[in-house]
């Protein structure tokens, strides 16, 4: 499994260095325009993500059950296919963004490529759109390893016949509600880069039916984990009053 896990997720180097690399040469540019920031800010988050998702999503497979982790190992594989798409947009947002401003720009060269910018912005509308839609699959990803790992430890105690702490039932149920964010989000930003999308119709098909094969499985995960702490919390309030009326009879 390792060897699959390094395979699939080693694809993202050249993806991460991409992305620090542009939002190093953008931090250059003095007086950038409000969006050319942002575009930055998403280069660095995006970069950060990625990073995270190439370094811990195979220690959380580790801690799930082999056919939650052979599904979750064959998202993943579907998923890096798509990171070549987000590369190459974001490559070419920058390449439009440095073409106008220049870090040794004076006064009136930044004033001129104002000026052109405005000309100039919807270049970067697609990368942007991009780079959220793969912003909120990855979180998506990743809490779902997290609650399935949780899922997979409650599995573990009640095969030992013991009882899953509070805690661990509370994580379960802040998973599982962050996975309905996270499916509302990636929802909205499927959309949105379908409505810039300017690559051909197969490419923003596959990573349609990623997206849906992906949501689907979170939220299963998602019900499940919700499930576990619904039905634990229904368990205490038929038990409580037993306990409190046996307490009763004890004192009187």
């Amino acid at each position: 499994m390792a060897e699959v896990a390094l395979g699939i997720f080693g694809v993202v180097v050249p993806v991460v260095q991409g992305l620090i690399k542009l939002h190093d040469k953008l931090e250059a540019i003095r007086g950038a325009p409000a969006d050319i920031k942002m575009f930055k800010s998403e280069t660095k988050l995006l970069a950060l993500l990625v990073k995270n998702f190439q370094t811990q999503c195979p220690a959380s497979l580790q801690k799930m059950a082999e056919p939650q982790r052979q599904e979750a190992l064959a998202h993943a594989k579907a998923f890096v296919k798509h990171f070549h798409i987000v590369k190459k947009l974001t490559d070419a947002a920058g390449d439009v963004i440095l073409r106008t401003f220049d870090s040794n720009m004076g006064a009136l060269e930044q004033l001129f490529a104002h000026i052109l910018w405005t000309f100039r912005k919807s270049a970067i509308a697609e990368a942007r759109d991009s780079m959220r839609l793969f912003v909120g699959m990855i979180n998506m990803f990743n809490n779902a390893l997290v609650a399935e790992s949780l899922l997979y430890q409650n599995t573990r105690l009640r095969e030992r016949k013991a009882s899953s702490s509070r805690e661990l039932q509370n994580k379960l149920n802040f998973f599982g509600g962050l996975l309905k964010r996270d499916r509302a989000h990636v929802r909205g930003a499927l959309r949105q880069y379908a409505g810039s999308s300017t690559g051909n119709s197969n490419e923003l098909q596959s990573i349609e039916q990623t997206v849906k094969s992906t949501a689907w499985s979170s939220f299963v995960i998602g019900s499940a984990a919700c499930c576990v702490f619904q039905v634990a919390q229904l368990g205490r309030s038929i038990m409580y009053p037993i306990y409190a009326a046996h307490l009763d009879e004890q004192s009187e």
